[in-house]
């Protein structure tokens, strides 16, 4: 039990890094594209014209990266949340060890 626990658990940090990953290449993608069409001043994402020619489709990226930012949230919760259950099920295997050892000196 413990085992699949810590096996899910590194698992979805896995998974976590890897959507890091990707969410930095299309932040960098993006702020390169947003370099190129106006190198003046600084512009927000959010303020780009769409109809722009640009390398990667704006809107689909915005997309895309508020979808990954949530399922990093979500995945990271749930990640959180196996950490402190494994804690707990290791706490109460420790406890029921002493238990067991308490009884047999007895």
């Amino acid at each position: 039990m413990f085992a699949y626990v810590h096996i899910q658990v590194s698992q979805l940090r896995h998974d976590l890094s890897m959507k890091d990953e990707l969410l930095q290449f299309y932040t960098n993608a993006a702020e390169e594209s947003e370099g190129e069409s106006n190198t003046s001043t600084p512009v927000r994402l959010s303020e780009l014209n769409v109809s722009t020619p640009t390398p990667f489709p704006l809107d689909s990226l915005q997309k895309k990266l508020k979808d990954l930012e949530e399922e990093n949230k979500s995945l990271r919760s749930a990640a959180n949340h196996l950490e402190t259950e494994t804690i707990s099920y290791e706490e109460k295997e420790q406890q029921l060890v002493n238990d067991c050892v308490k009884e047999l000196r007895e």
